[in-house]
């Protein structure tokens, strides 16, 4: 007998299945999860989602924040789902850069370490918004966001 599912892990394993699909990751076995809180998190900045990947397995478990799964836009939760989902198409880099990287002596290491992931963050951000804004085209030129309220 299976356990309900709740309403917040219902739309986040509907929302990364749909980046399954697009991004051919049939391959790899995923579990989804919704938690309440994640390591890191400060008053400051409170991580929405996370995908925590074992790439010698195709496996990977893709949380999100239980705040965001209820309170998300359909859009909003859409993104971040595709962008967790995304670093598992670049895990496999980013552990060969990180193996790259751990051959660079103190204390350079650490500071090329921290450069390498806030780039990789940037790129995977930039890929989610290319994929998940398909009206942003070139013509629309400042006024991008067609969104009542978007920036």
């Amino acid at each position: 007998m299976s356990e309900k599912k709740s309403p917040e892990l219902k739309r986040w394993e509907d929302a990364c299945l749909e980046w399954r699909y697009r991004l051919d990751l049939w391959d790899w076995r995923f579990t989804f999860e919704v938690v309440d809180s994640f390591d890191g998190d400060t008053a400051d900045r409170a991580t929405a989602g996370r995908n925590v990947s074992t790439p010698a397995y195709k496996e990977a478990t893709v949380r999100v924040r239980r705040t965001t799964a209820r309170e998300a836009s359909d859009d909003d939760l859409r993104e971040l789902a595709c962008h967790e989902m995304f670093h598992s198409v670049f895990v496999n880099l980013d552990v060969f850069v990180g193996t790259v990287i751990e051959q660079i002596p103190e204390p350079a290491c650490e500071m090329v370490k921290e450069h390498w992931r806030e780039e990789m963050e940037s790129f995977v951000t930039r890929m989610q918004r290319t994929l998940c804004r398909p009206w942003i085209t070139w013509s629309d030129g400042p006024e991008r966001d067609p969104r009542p309220g978007a920036p």
